[in-house]
């Protein structure tokens, strides 16, 4: 799963890496070009064994867990079938296999697309979504742009949610809390009554 800095979540695979650019194989679309500097994380064995791992965007440094649980912290240079990441001391070139997880230090980024959260997990960026009239008793919507190219067709019941000014959003976790304290004797709710049984 590759994780960018303004929110998307892409299910599938590293397919290709060119310098700066990256080429994603995705599961509802062919390829997708991306930047490293939008990348925030990609875990390229789901469902594994849980390893060190920090957000994207939240280090100094990047990071790359191999599969044996060691880690190399410093600058990635590239990936692709090779990943050179820039240590302190010298540049490391490691088989992609050998990878678990990549964890860019890119800053988080706000989005001004269209954010759309799907059942599997997956958020996407698009451009424009648009119900389909219902065929069958299943009703759809196709959605453009972005992430989805010249279109992808979804299930509606499959669409958890659409966010229409991911701008406009603030996150509420980062804010302190003002103040708070339970009021002495008053209870918040009614405590549990058994009755028996007639």
């Amino acid at each position: 799963m590759l994780s960018t800095t303004d929110g998307r979540r892409l299910f599938g695979r590293l397919a290709a890496g060119e310098g700066e650019t990256l080429t994603w194989e995705t599961l509802l679309r062919d390829r997708l070009e991306i930047d490293l500097d939008q990348v925030s994380s990609i875990d390229l064995r789901m469902g594994g064994e849980d390893a060190p791992q920090m957000d994207g965007g939240a280090g100094v440094s990047d990071r790359v867990t191999l599969l044996n649980g060691d880690v190399l912290d410093g600058f990635v240079l590239s990936l692709g079938e090779v990943i050179e990441v820039e240590t302190a001391s010298e540049v490391r070139s490691i088989a992609v296999e050998r990878a678990r997880r990549i964890d860019l230090a890119n800053p988080p980024q706000t989005s001004s697309s269209v954010m759309v959260s799907l059942r599997d997990g997956s958020v996407l960026a698009v451009t424009s979504l648009a119900a389909v009239a219902p065929t069958g008793g299943r009703e759809s919507v196709v959605l453009s742009g972005g992430d989805a190219g010249s279109g992808i067709e979804v299930s509606a019941s499959d669409v958890l949610g659409v966010v229409f000014e991911p701008q406009a959003l603030r996150g509420l976790a980062p804010r302190a809390t003002l103040s708070h304290e339970a009021l002495s004797g008053m209870r918040w709710i009614d405590p549990p009554r058994a009755q028996p049984h007639a």
